[in-house]
């Protein structure tokens, strides 16, 4: 009896270390997934950050994105036509509307382009965003945060820079529209009245 009570004992005691230690190990495994949590956590803060960015980005977006290409088209034909007018028959204010009108034209043979970069740029940082915002959701960065913001970095800074070409363009676009608006109108009227189309 005495031999039985030693082994139930000790039985006993192996039981209790065992429980001891799934206890152990169960109550680290929950640590190491909120640790995990945290960081993710951590990295998904900072992808919203991105699209904080690329929503400042977007909302300076509020031309279509060839209409200065297609202004520019229109105004050197318009340029053509106004070389068969003679210098006489214009008084200073119109020869004025055609000085303006040349320069808006160089202004979007130079803008344009950069705009529409920028709008390819935004979509381009919108799928970057989006992928680096999944692969955290599946947890592609957990054991790998330097990864993370390496790649973090990367779109940050490709989106700044665009943030920045987006403001300077759209600001300087946006505050030749009523001049273009006045002065495309009065343009054509004179080369209407002086230079008519042939049908």
């Amino acid at each position: 009896m005495h031999v039985n009570l030693n082994k139930g004992l000790k039985n006993k005691i192996i039981y209790g270390l065992l429980l001891l230690f799934l206890v152990v190990t169960a109550s680290n495994c929950g640590n190491g997934k909120k640790e995990i949590s945290e960081v993710r956590s951590s990295m998904l803060v900072r992808v919203d950050s991105l699209w904080g960015y690329l929503n400042q980005v977007r909302g300076r977006f509020i031309f279509k994105l060839d209409e200065f290409e297609k202004r520019r088209s229109l105004m050197e034909k318009e340029i053509i036509r106004s070389n068969f007018i003679d210098g006489s028959q214009l008084n200073e204010e119109q020869k004025m509307a055609f000085i303006e009108y040349e320069r808006i034209h160089r202004l979007y043979k130079a803008l344009g382009p950069k705009y529409k970069n920028s709008v390819l740029q935004g979509e381009n940082s919108y799928y970057s965003i989006k992928g680096l915002e999944t692969q955290v959701k599946k947890g592609f960065y957990d054991k790998n945060v330097s990864k993370f913001l390496l790649e973090y970095n990367s779109i940050k800074s490709d989106l700044l820079l665009c943030r920045k070409t987006t403001f300077d363009v759209t600001d300087r676009l946006k505050g030749m529209e009523t001049l273009f608006m006045r002065v495309d109108k009065d343009v054509l009227a004179i080369l209407d009245e002086l230079v008519p189309e042939k049908d």
